[in-house]
């Protein structure tokens, strides 16, 4: 962004320059009284109003562009706006490319910070879908920090504990996050995974997901894993084999991992790389994005 306005910093200085040069020349004329010139300077009077045009316009433009480098929420905003026109494109099948999600699960962990180190290494934005930890108040700063996703997956996660009781008893866990987030980090959430997927929550789903809508969220599964949760021992090979088979047969590919899992860890450079030379732009998630509901 800092190299878009000093491109458009530069031209302010030579704009102001020509326009010293020309009311110059034209003062010349007006006190030489040379009619032949008369036709002339009628034009150069036009070039002038012109120029102040084109100069304000150019102001204009970067006061815009210092506003949005100063500002994350507009960056934020824009990227969106970029993304879902990406979305729409590949959609409606005039886009070459495809869509991919890096998805993160219950974090965040101490393990998250090699994971950032990775993305970032990679020029590439993700989705973390985290619980409530007290203890990692540093890491939950850190993924926000570097522009990812953060989504909520439940305070607690406790599936079998009581989490899918009832819909009150599962909206209310979600919003015990929602202000975890917002008290420490002033961040506001509106993206959801259910735990265990929104099949775990069996015949309450669509209470579950009205109260979600309720409550400003959309709510995202996945089509491709590495299954890191599901297999011990698990190789960074098996990671990739796992996972990207599945992965590339999508237009909107949503891969889930876990951030505490090291093959996993092992295997998202090659993932990522595989995917871009596949044609697919590597999204985070956001709430109007087509790979949500």
């Amino acid at each position: 962004m800092s190299e878009h306005i000093k491109q458009f910093s530069k031209f302010i200085p030579l704009l102001i320059v020509v326009l010293a040069i020309t009311i110059f020349f034209m003062a010349l004329v007006s006190y030489a009284g040379i009619s032949p010139l008369s036709d002339e300077a009628f034009c150069l009077r036009n070039d002038i109003s012109g120029l102040f045009i084109e100069k304000e316009a150019l102001e204009n433009d970067l006061l815009e562009l210092r506003s949005i480098a100063s500002d994350p929420q507009k960056e934020k905003e824009r990227y969106f706006e970029n993304a879902m026109t990406i979305e729409s494109q590949i959609k409606e099948g005039i886009s070459p490319y495809k869509a991919a999600y890096l998805t993160f699960d219950d974090g965040p962990f101490n393990l998250t910070y090699e994971y950032l180190r990775v993305l970032k290494e990679h020029n590439t934005l993700a989705t973390f879908f985290v619980l409530g930890k007290t203890d990692y108040l540093p890491v939950y700063e850190a993924i926000i920090k570097d522009g990812h996703t953060l989504g909520n997956h439940t305070y607690s996660h406790l599936i079998r504990k009581g989490l899918y009781y009832s819909p009150e008893s599962f909206i209310k866990d979600v919003l015990k996050l929602d202000a975890f987030i917002k008290e420490n980090f002033n961040y506001e959430m509106t993206v959801f995974r259910f735990p265990g997927g929104s099949s775990s929550s069996g015949k309450m789903k669509d209470k579950c997901i009205n109260l979600l809508h309720e409550n400003n969220y959309n709510y995202v599964d996945w089509n491709s894993l590495t299954r890191d949760a599901e297999i011990r021992g698990l190789t960074l090979e098996q990671a990739y084999n796992y996972v990207m088979p599945r992965a590339l047969t999508k237009d909107f590919s949503v891969l889930l991992m876990h951030d505490f899992n090291s093959a996993s860890l092992g295997a998202l450079p090659t993932i990522i790389e595989t995917l871009e030379e596949n044609n697919y732009v590597i999204l985070p998630l956001f709430k109007e994005s087509l790979a949500v509901h």
